[in-house]
């Protein structure tokens, strides 16, 4: 599944409208080591998570009232957000790519665009805020002038290279022989052996420097924008 962005320069106003259009309510921002710990917890007090909600429809049922009804929806909240929104600058690189912007910048400077967070009831619409908080904040910090292009790419391909060796560690633990079988037959012996064999290996990208740092200027140009009146809505889905 392909994984798209968008950015859109947009009034406060039309935001607030945005979000009652979309159904969509603040939410606390929890990082992945967040998450872990409170499944952890919930683990401990015999509590059961209940998994956001997926949604995969059949074609049969694309024809059903409810799922045009779903479309006309999304459709009147997209067109609004291109109706009231901006997009003067242009990302030429994947969704993919960008999502690692933003985790390089959490994991190595600390940086978090997520912090503003809205959703519907269950999370699988979601949009960021950058506001003149997040401006003042994160400005000068995201200069573009203060980053290298080979470095970025050598730091975030260690980060993540070790971030897949303890990831493996923790599901080498859970690998119980009933697992190994259910993956198994899930993806067959073959396929489940390749991927229970160890970490994944990081693909290939020469341009990964050079990606990573349009990102961060393609945010920081957006973050300029942003003043009392105007914020940044951000969709990764």
């Amino acid at each position: 599944m392909s994984i798209h962005q968008n950015l859109f320069l947009i009034s406060k106003t039309k935001t607030k409208e945005f979000f009652e259009l979309a159904r969509l309510k603040p939410k606390r921002f929890m990082t992945v080591k967040d998450r872990m710990e409170l499944e952890r917890q919930m683990e401990r007090d015999g509590k059961k998570r209940v998994p956001a909600t997926i949604r995969l429809v059949a074609v049969e049922d694309m024809d059903s009232p409810g799922f045009r009804k779903s479309q006309k929806h999304y459709k009147k909240v997209w067109d609004f957000v291109y109706e009231h929104g901006k997009q003067p600058f242009k990302y030429n690189w994947s969704g993919a790519v960008f999502c690692d912007v933003f985790t390089y910048l959490m994991d190595e400077k600390n940086i978090c665009l997520f912090e503003n967070q809205f959703c519907e009831e269950d999370e699988t619409f979601q949009w960021y805020v950058l506001d003149s908080k997040s401006r003042d904040k994160y400005l000068e910090a995201l200069n573009p002038r203060k980053y290298s292009k080979s470095k970025l790419k050598s730091t975030f391909e260690k980060n993540q290279e070790q971030a897949q060796i303890e990831a493996w560690a923790e599901i080498k633990k859970q690998l119980t022989p009933e697992k190994i079988k259910e993956a198994e037959k899930i993806f067959g012996k073959e396929r489940a052996k390749e991927m229970l064999s160890g970490p994944p290996q990081l693909d290939e990208f020469p341009e990964r420097g050079e990606a990573l740092w349009d990102g961060i200027r393609y945010i920081h140009q957006y973050l300029e924008l942003v003043d009392d009146d105007n914020v940044v809505l951000i969709n990764i889905g």
